[in-house]
């Protein structure tokens, strides 16, 4: 990891099958982070083609996201995901087979989910999961925490699994761009960049975050405002030691 962590944006940001868009709207923004967002599982063998395709040079982190899939096909899914070599991310609640995800051991990556009702917005429900799954990491998703709980569970799961957590997500479309867009009569979201400051402040330490809001353009000079403003947020923080 360089001296800065990485900042960039998911490939669900844009069309979310066209890799080679995100690969160049990263570039041509100032990203040096890539998530490559697969949204159904029937995807995967086009994934797998293009993959070897993208040129990747100068990316610091690159990560896939687990898609949709049923039951039946999680262990599938699970196996193509980890023949990929990369890190990945997959909601808890679509853990249902433990043991499908213990073949790509540390490169999983388990992600909170947004809602107070939904499995896996709390963190009792991802401290069963890291039982059975010591190896994996954390992916904060911040938006979905404070949907879930406020910026009370932001700084709880940061701290709680920090031991784990390699990359934060930020931006969903129900977390507006506004600070004061009313999340509830009397209520207000915050911004991404603060977001991000409440989980690296309770963590202590950088680490990438991918940028998930859908935007309507690819090459609007927002997208670099939008990546600088969060790297400046993140320099704020010791770097990772490496190990």
């Amino acid at each position: 990891m360089s001296e800065a962590a990485a900042v960039g944006f998911s490939s669900r940001c844009f069309s979310p099958a066209d890799y080679r868009l995100a690969v160049l709207a990263n570039q041509a923004h100032g990203g040096d982070a890539l998530e490559i967002g697969c949204d159904d599982a029937g995807l995967l063998p086009y994934l797998e083609g293009e993959l070897p395709l993208l040129d990747l040079d100068g990316f610091e982190r690159v990560t896939v996201q687990a898609p949709r899939f049923t039951d039946d096909d999680e262990r599938v899914t699970a196996e193509r995901l980890g023949s990929l070599d990369l890190p990945l991310v997959v909601h808890a609640d679509r853990v249902r087979d433990v043991d499908a995800w213990r073949g790509p051991g540390r490169r999983v990556m388990v992600g909170n989910t947004g809602g107070p009702d939904r499995f896996g917005s709390a963190a009792e429900h991802l401290d069963g999961i890291f039982r059975a799954l010591p190896e994996a990491g954390f992916c904060l998703d911040v938006a979905h925490a404070f949907t879930a709980g406020g910026p009370d569970l932001v700084e709880r799961f940061a701290r709680r699994f920090g031991d784990r957590l390699e990359q934060l997500h930020v931006g969903r479309p129900d977390v507006p761009r506004r600070p004061d867009a009313p999340r509830r009569p009397g209520g207000s979201l915050p911004d991404d960049p603060t977001l991000v400051g409440i989980a690296l402040g309770a963590l202590g330490r950088q680490v990438p975050v991918i940028i998930r809001r859908p935007v309507p353009t690819a090459w609007t000079q927002e997208l670099s405002r939008t990546v600088r403003v969060l790297r400046e947020v993140v320099v704020g923080f010791p770097a990772a030691v490496p190990v």
